[in-house]
């Protein structure tokens, strides 16, 4: 049977959110060598973002003050984005105006030195889950968790998101 409540939004883009995260953190990059066992779980963070937001200077300061209290090593080996974009009804319109988020993604990291690569969630997987304007996702390795934290955060929020990043 499929939900199609928020909680069922919710459950759908976990699960989809985890069976990329997941394969990928076991894995490793291509020719990167295998982490030994002894490495430990390691949580990753998925930074969603509406690319709506873009358009207004005030709701991107959240995310930019983010993506500077984040060390630039993490960014690379802990975080993704996934960009959430409304499209016309036809999956050719879909597939159009994820290439042209993708490529002002490229532009808005590369001029604000973000270090992160990002999905677009062409399907509108995320679409309705996402309230505001960007927020984090972390999966939580070691305590088998997920959690939501609406941006901007909170010093402590941030304290605590960085420490379950780092760690």
């Amino acid at each position: 049977m499929i939900e199609t409540g928020r909680a069922g939004r919710w459950a759908r883009a976990v699960v989809c959110a985890a069976a990329i995260f997941l394969p990928a953190a076991r894995c490793g990059r291509p020719g990167a060598p295998r982490p030994s066992p002894a490495a430990g779980p390691k949580s990753m963070g998925w930074v969603l973002v509406d690319v709506e937001s873009f358009f207004c200077g005030a709701c991107l300061d959240p995310l930019l003050e983010f993506c500077r209290a984040v060390p630039a090593r993490v960014q690379e080996d802990r975080l993704r984005a996934i960009l959430v974009f409304g499209a016309g009804p036809s999956s050719e319109d879909a597939e159009i105006r994820a290439r042209i988020v993708k490529t002002k993604w490229q532009g808005f990291s590369q001029a604000n030195g973000i270090r992160f690569p990002a999905l677009a969630d062409a399907d509108r997987v995320f679409r309705g889950t996402l309230k505001t304007g960007a927020g984090i996702l972390i999966f939580a390795e070691e305590a088998r968790t997920v959690r939501w934290y609406p941006l901007p955060l909170s010093k402590e929020r941030l304290e605590e998101v960085l420490r379950i990043l780092i760690d």
